[in-house]
């Protein structure tokens, strides 16, 4: 809401702003990936340009904001990924509060260009999230040992109080809870700094398996003294002495809502795929549907019948080199799909399980549920899983979606050959040589259309069509706009007629653009006047002020439009820069020409 009312101010007061609008939106995206907001319609697109502009932070001699840019230093990550703002950036900013009770300095390590407070500043906020973790960890064992004595199976609701327990982290325990136990949980501490001296128990709420939690505790909202929060999490407070009234009520309430029914533990899978497949072509199909969050959640892959091998944990350190009771598994995961390169015992694959020991990982065959991720850390970068839940193997598996692997050999005989230029798909050698004899793309498409027509040529000539083209240069909407402008002038002044083929060449846009860009040119004051071979413009100059403020709304929606294709058209040469050869290929043999 922060930024559409920046937005709309630099709309109505164009002279004023003295910075672009392009550098807020790394902000929004850490705004909206660290409070959980749904990523999707408007919201899914700022997450994906805002990701966009923060990864630029740590490739820049002079960030635009150095306090970002040491956050993802300290915190291994480049940017690139919704996971570097909700496991790394995310985490710390937060951090600060729930330890410190005071967040004030976090505004000035975002948005302070003074490179040694905002290193200082970062290492304060390092800190209070090396003693975040340990201070969840503590309360989630002490939560873990109160619910050994509780009979689960009675409940939909956990609700639990300990006066001991801080509050800044009760809202991050309360969400473990529920994903592992498979229930909302409400965790509540005891406040006594009430003005009436009445003891006020406070604390946090989150829910799981799409129940409303904001709905099932309003319906308690004549023993709360304050409530907040939105379906999936929640903040509350009431007296103390109310507590176990109010845990009654709420379970009483959820089995009314769930007709009798209970919640259970259930995590629903996206893609069956086993140890083999795991790694850097899986990884690159499955980043085509980032950002991930909330509303579109990161895919889950259930490997079945696999095993642990070397298994060990760690106690994390913060900065000083301490140990924190916050701890992580790692391990090799195992089963009897191909391993490259004809390794015995089957393929082989790391992992870790944040939050808990080695002897949390059993002996013996299981089914796991995984997140694929990579940990782009210069000292220990590699493709790995993270270990979601784990469940007694299957010992007959229904029928499941797989993947469609493709043996290398027939990779060598496809009609498409990648030899873009970047490390994920830079394809082997012979490939490389293949394109003497091979049709070559040199120049990013911008639509499926002209890959298809690509594909007929290829057919017709039976030659490979070879991707030669490379990483899309970033574009700056505006400076696309001010050459159209000098152009269209000069081909007024010198009265010249060009082909739409030569004027989209000469911008470097697609023809769905240059259509925009030429729409837009009429509300300037250019008479415009296109064929099928040419396309003429004229200048015609207004000299009038009261047509010309009349025009204003009709100019401003024009350009924007034009903006939003030249920015859509470069995201779209990125799609198809980084798409996986596979996608392409099979999108294309799917479609007619």
């Amino acid at each position: 809401m922060a930024y559409k009312l920046i937005q709309a101010l630099y709309e109505r007061l164009p002279q004023v702003p003295t910075r672009p609008l392009s550098e807020l939106v790394d902000l929004v995206a850490i705004g909206l990936i660290a409070d959980l907001v749904e990523l999707t319609g408007d919201c899914r697109y700022l997450a994906q340009i805002g990701i966009a502009q923060l990864q630029t932070h740590l490739q820049a001699e002079h960030p635009v904001r150095p306090g970002v840019a040491r956050l993802l230093q300290l915190c291994r990550r480049s940017g690139d990924r919704p996971t570097d703002i909700s496991f790394g950036i995310g985490p710390r900013i937060n951090a600060v509060s729930r330890i410190y009770g005071d967040a004030s300095f976090c505004v000035e390590l975002l948005t302070s260009r003074d490179l040694e407070r905002c290193r200082a500043l970062a290492e304060k906020a390092e800190l209070a999230n090396a003693r975040r973790k340990a201070l969840q960890n503590d309360v989630l064992q002490q939560v873990k040992q109160q619910l050994e004595t509780q009979d689960l199976s009675t409940l939909g609701v956990i609700v639990l109080c300990d006066p001991q327990w801080p509050v800044g982290v009760l809202g991050l325990v309360a969400g473990q809870v529920a994903q592992q136990y498979g229930k909302p949980t409400i965790l509540l501490t005891i406040d006594d700094s009430s003005a009436d001296s009445t003891p006020l128990a406070r604390g946090s709420a989150r829910s799981v398996h799409h129940i409303d939690l904001y709905d099932l505790v309003k319906t308690q909202a004549h023993l709360l003294t304050g409530f907040g929060g939105h379906p999936l999490a929640a903040g509350l407070s009431l007296p103390s002495r109310d507590v176990s009234m109010f845990a009654t009520a709420i379970n009483q309430q959820l089995r009314q809502k769930m007709g009798g029914r209970l919640t259970q533990p259930m995590v629903q899978a996206d893609l069956t795929v086993t140890v083999a497949d795991l790694g850097q072509a899986l990884f690159q199909q499955l980043k085509l549907l980032e950002p991930c969050g909330m509303g579109n959640p990161v895919p889950k892959l259930l490997i079945r019948n696999c095993w642990f091998e070397n298994v060990w944990h760690q106690k994390l350190k913060d900065r000083t080199g301490a140990k924190v009771s916050y701890i992580k598994a790692n391990f090799q995961i195992r089963d009897h799909s191909d391993a490259k390169g004809g390794a015995k015992g089957g393929a082989s694959f790391p992992g870790l399980w944040w939050g808990h020991y080695k002897d949390d990982l059993p002996p013996g065959r299981w089914d796991v549920i995984a997140e694929l991720d990579y940990n782009s850390h210069p000292n220990s970068s590699r493709y790995e899983i993270r270990l979601v839940d784990i469940r007694p193997a299957t010992a007959l598996a229904p029928a499941s979606p797989d993947l469609k692997r493709t043996p290398a050999s027939s990779q060598m005989e496809s009609w498409l050959l990648d030899c873009r230029t970047h490390p994920s798909a830079m394809g082997n050698a012979s490939q490389k040589a293949g394109t003497e004899t091979s049709l070559v793309l040199s120049h990013c498409p911008t639509q499926w259309r002209e890959l298809q027509l690509w594909r007929y040529q290829a057919d017709q000539t039976q030659q490979p069509l070879a991707l030669a083209y490379g990483s899309p240069l970033a574009v700056d909407p505006l400076d696309k706009w001010k050459m159209l402008l000098g152009l269209a002038k000069y081909i007024s002044r010198e009265q010249v007629v060009v082909t739409p083929e030569r004027l989209s060449k000469k911008l470097d846009v697609c023809d769905r653009t240059l259509a925009i860009g030429l729409a837009a040119l009429q509300n300037f004051g250019f008479s415009v006047k296109t064929s099928a071979i040419d396309i003429r413009i004229t200048y015609h100059n207004q000299d009038n002020p009261l047509q010309d403020i009349a025009n204003k709304t009709a100019k401003e929606h024009a350009l924007s439009r034009f903006l939003s294709a030249v920015q859509e058209e470069h995201f779209r040469r990125q799609y198809f820069y980084q798409a996986p050869l596979c996608v392409l290929q099979s999108v294309i043999d799917s479609e007619p020409y």
